[in-house]
C-alpha cells in the first residue's frame, strides 16, 4: 500500500509545481513579468510548468548594416519546381520594386525594432533581388 501512496504523490507533484506568472506592459512600453499582478494594471496570467530548461537560443544576428561577410560562393543550384520558381520570381520583383523607389526604406527586425536601410545595405539587397530574378524568372 505504501508504494502506491508514494507513486500517487509523485504523480501529483508536477501540477503542484507549476507556477503562474503575470505579464504586463508599463507606461513606457516595457514588458514585465512577476509572481503577482501589479495593482491598478491589467496583467496576463501565464502558466509555467517546471521542466527542463529549453536549449539556449543562438545569438541573434546583428542588424544588417553591421554585416561585413562576403557573399558565399555560388553553389550548384538545385532544380526548383515551376510553381515555387514563379512565386520566388514574383517576390523578387516585388522586393526590387520596393527597393528602387526613392523613399527611405525601413524594416522591422525580429525583436521588433525598426531599422533604416543604409545606402550600402539597400544596394546589396537590390543586387540580391536582381540575382533572384535572374534565377527564378524565366521570361526576363
Amino acid at each position: 500500500m505504501r508504494p502506491l501512496l508514494v507513486l500517487a504523490a509523485v504523480l501529483a507533484l508536477p501540477p503542484a509545481m507549476a507556477a503562474t506568472v503575470y505579464r504586463w506592459t508599463d507606461d513606457e512600453g516595457v514588458v514585465h513579468y512577476g509572481a503577482a499582478p501589479p495593482p491598478g494594471r491589467e496583467a496576463t496570467p501565464l502558466q509555467l510548468g517546471r521542466g527542463p530548461a529549453p536549449p539556449p537560443r543562438p545569438p541573434a544576428a546583428p542588424p544588417a548594416p553591421q554585416r561585413q561577410a562576403a557573399p558565399a560562393p555560388a553553389a550548384p543550384q538545385a532544380r526548383v519546381p515551376p510553381e515555387v520558381a514563379a512565386e520566388n520570381c514574383r517576390r523578387a520583383r516585388a522586393n526590387l520594386g520596393q527597393l528602387t523607389i526613392t523613399a527611405v526604406r525601413r524594416y522591422r527586425l525580429p525583436d521588433g525594432r525598426v531599422v533604416t536601410l543604409t545606402a550600402e545595405e539597400r544596394q546589396r539587397r537590390i543586387e540580391a533581388a536582381r540575382a533572384q530574378i535572374r534565377r527564378f524568372c524565366t521570361d526576363s
